[in-house]
């Protein structure tokens, strides 16, 4: 008697996977079709079975290449654009590690994605698109990255203004007993351009020998940041160790131009 139709599907379908299966274990075609005739199938069958599934994994591998160029150019571009707008703001001397992260994934994507289109054998205009249009991104990327590295190189650094920018007044005032002490005073930021940030008095104990003991505390101003013209005040109380004889005040800023 003749297989059942469910008998010859089934029979089939471990045909197709085993064909698929050593097809992509690179397994020659040749080698493929002897092995199905060998375990009965006709050699004219074999050799259509074994073309249509290497036709398969063909476009199959093709669609693959497409998303891996197109995931590639997108991180690519996202990547770049904030890498360039980051440079034109700060310099390219930070440290960016998502727009670094996006090229370098982008890249493999790209790298992939090419890779899979040329060992397909696939002669698709939709991957040679997208290949082309990768390739164009990545060329003006790689020009569009010399210049802005060129331009904010050679672009001399501002000149950061005197101390003398930046007036504070301090008040100390010791408790009763003079086991504590209290800070206050006013910091005033004097220059037209740019901001004080991350301010704060630093206040230092010393002995009778004049030797300083230890840094006290760091008191904070508020608001942290002081723009152009802008007035911050400080006031804070603090205990005093024992040898307390003397305290020392210094302030402490970073100047930024954003």
């Amino acid at each position: 008697m003749g297989q059942e139709p469910e008998e010859r599907h089934d029979a089939l379908e471990t045909f197709v996977v085993s064909v698929a299966e050593q097809l992509k274990a690179r397994t020659p075609k040749e080698r493929v079709v002897d092995a199905l005739v060998a375990d009965g199938l006709d050699r004219s069958q074999a050799l259509s079975l074994v073309e249509q599934v290497h036709g398969l994994l063909l476009k199959a591998r093709s669609r693959a290449a497409v998303r891996h160029l197109r995931r590639g150019l997108l991180l690519l571009l996202g990547g770049g654009a904030v890498t360039l707008l980051t440079w034109s703001l700060a310099g390219p001397g930070g440290t960016y590690v998502l727009a670094w992260g996006a090229l370098v994934a982008g890249a493999l994507y790209l790298g992939y994605g090419l890779y899979l289109q040329l060992t397909s054998q696939a002669r698709s205009k939709r991957v040679l698109a997208w290949a082309v249009a990768s390739l164009v991104a990545c060329a003006a990327l790689a020009t569009a990255s010399v210049l802005a590295y060129r331009q904010t190189v050679g672009r001399p650094s501002p000149e950061l203004p005197p101390d003398s920018a930046v007036q504070w007044t301090r008040d100390v005032s010791r408790g009763p007993d003079q086991r504590s002490a209290t800070f206050s005073g006013e910091v005033r930021n004097l220059d037209d351009r740019w901001s004080i940030t991350e301010v704060y008095v630093e206040v230092a104990v010393v002995d009778v020998r004049g030797q300083q003991l230890a840094i006290l505390d760091r008191i904070a101003v508020t608001p942290p940041r002081l723009g152009p013209g802008q007035t911050g005040t400080y006031d804070a109380t603090r205990q005093l160790p024992a040898a307390t004889d003397q305290l020392r005040a210094r302030l402490a800023w970073r100047w930024s131009l954003q």
